[in-house]
């Protein structure tokens, strides 16, 4: 039976300790403007923690969460989680086959390997107005996920990590948001991926991977799209400031769009119809080349 409970410093209400201890699977979690902090961890089922401040930062939530095997759906809503050491804050294992629905929340990472949502599981991830600072969302191999997710903003740039990967089997849709860095997709994935009226720092695509690209604009200045193995590629009124590049068996079509370089090898084939060019000096293209 769902509870609703109301945690906080008044008199009558909950302590976040207790809260912790007593959690049961139904149960909504209420929490006042506050900061809240739980070293050991927890495994959440079918529960329920909002903020009840005017932004999500006036409720800071600074611990890890693992979604438990028997879960349908774990939900946050208006408050910050922060990591508590260097471990992934939100844990969706192997077994679990469950929803994870963030809305209106502010996530913090550790700016390292350390994921800050990771996904293994048959598992649906939804962002509504989230913001991801300094973290990664991460799809693992063993994974078969959805992710759709809308008026966020994702804040992490790192030459080693990718702000989002992509791999196992799964569908990824991203609407109006930013991304301010990379998004991956590697040799085992099996992925459809939608990007509609967003910006993104580049794409670094592998594997079998489908990507539709409609009204975007790319934000790095080195490279902006490398795709290689059976990737098909559709990108529409969209802008590129650098270098484009595919390889081995991808296939683009690509249409009223602006491009500064564009480079294809091996069996790759590109048809840009109603596309403007503005070609780059060659080192740029063969830096790309070096560095995949």
């Amino acid at each position: 039976m769902s509870k609703y409970i109301k945690i906080g410093s008044g008199g009558g209400e909950m302590t976040w300790h207790r809260a912790m201890l007593d959690m049961e699977p139904g149960d909504y979690l209420l929490l006042e403007p506050g900061y809240y902090v739980w070293p050991r961890g927890r495994l959440l089922e079918d529960v329920t923690i909002k903020g009840l401040g005017a932004s999500p930062e006036d409720t800071r939530i600074r611990s890890f969460f693992s979604i438990g095997e028997n879960s349908s759906r774990v939900v946050f809503e208006n408050l910050t989680l922060e990591p508590y050491g260097d471990v992934n804050t939100l844990d969706l294992p192997e077994e679990t086959n469950s929803y994870l629905i963030l809305r209106g929340c502010v996530l913090t990472g550790t700016g390292s390997k350390t994921t800050t949502i990771s996904v293994n599981g048959q598992d649906t991830v939804e962002m509504y107005s989230c913001r991801l600072l300094n973290g990664t969302l991460s799809f693992f191999e063993k994974a078969n996920f959805r992710l759709e997710m809308a008026d966020c903003l994702l804040d992490y740039e790192s030459e080693k990590f990718g702000t989002i990967s992509l791999e196992g089997t799964g569908t990824a849709i991203i609407n109006n948001s930013e991304i301010r860095g990379t998004v991956n997709s590697f040799d085992s994935s099996n992925i459809e991926l939608n990007i509609n009226n967003s910006a993104i720092g580049n794409l670094n695509l592998g594997g079998k991977s489908w990507v539709n690209v409609y009204a975007c604009r790319f934000l790095n200045r080195d490279y902006s799209l490398y795709a290689r193995g059976e990737c098909w590629l559709n990108i529409l009124e969209s802008q590129m400031p650098s270098q484009l590049a595919i390889e081995d068996h991808c296939h683009l079509l690509m249409q009223n769009s602006q491009l500064y370089n564009f480079q294809a090898r091996g069996r790759a084939r590109a048809f840009c119809p109603m596309c403007r060019s503005r070609p780059r000096p060659a080192w740029k293209a063969k830096a790309l080349w070096t560095a995949a």
